[in-house]
This record gives C-alpha cells, sequence and structure tokens, in this order.
C-alpha cells in the first residue's frame, strides 16, 4: 500500500479494467453498427432483386401475349346455330311453343 490507505496495483487493474470495459462497449457498438447496415443492405438487394424480377416478368408477358384468333371464332360461330345452355346449340322446337301446353320449364 501507498501513503494514504491506496494500493497503486489495485488501482492500475481497475484503471485499466474500465479501459477494457469501454473498449469493450467501443467494439460491441461497431459491431452492432456493423450488423446493422449488413443487414439493411440485404433487406435492400432482397427488395431490389424482387422489383427486377417482377419487372422480368411483367416484359416476359408483353412479349408472349397471346392474342385470339378471330377469324377461327367467327368461322366456328358460323358452322353451329346460335343457342343457351336451356335451348342447346339445335334451338327450341316452334310447335312446343303454343299456348295451353306444358312448356320445357314446367306447367
Amino acid at each position: 500500500m501507498c501513503g494514504g490507505g491506496w494500493d497503486t496495483d489495485s488501482i492500475f487493474m481497475n484503471t485499466k479494467s474500465a479501459g477494457l470495459d469501454i473498449a469493450t462497449l467501443g467494439n460491441y457498438s461497431a459491431q452492432k453498427k456493423a450488423g446493422d447496415l449488413q443487414q439493411r443492405a440485404y433487406d435492400d438487394a432482397k427488395a431490389n432483386a424482387a422489383k427486377t424480377a417482377q419487372q422480368a416478368e411483367e416484359a416476359f408477358n408483353r412479349a408472349n401475349r397471346r392474342k385470339p384468333d378471330i377469324a377461327a371464332i367467327l368461322a366456328d360461330a358460323q358452322k353451329k346455330q346460335g343457342g343457351t345452355m336451356l335451348t342447346q346449340p339445335g334451338g327450341v322446337d316452334p310447335a312446343t311453343l303454343t299456348l295451353g301446353r306444358t312448356t320445357l320449364l314446367g306447367a
């Protein structure tokens, strides 16, 4: 012990320990900041990749857009008689439309 009740070795060790704690805190802070920057860069890259993929898909769809074959549709329509789900392509027999008889839809 030195005069006044202080041990110079313990003071030196406590100061050295405090210095290490501050240095460790500084390293932790730097590592945390670097990790945050790396995470932000990863998130940005992921968002850019998704945006690029979406744009590529849209460009592909624009380039390969299907167009209806109108001539084939019209030719097919002219071959068939018109009809609905109720009447079918042959239409309704005019004899069944007379009054006083049961109809296709009920009494």
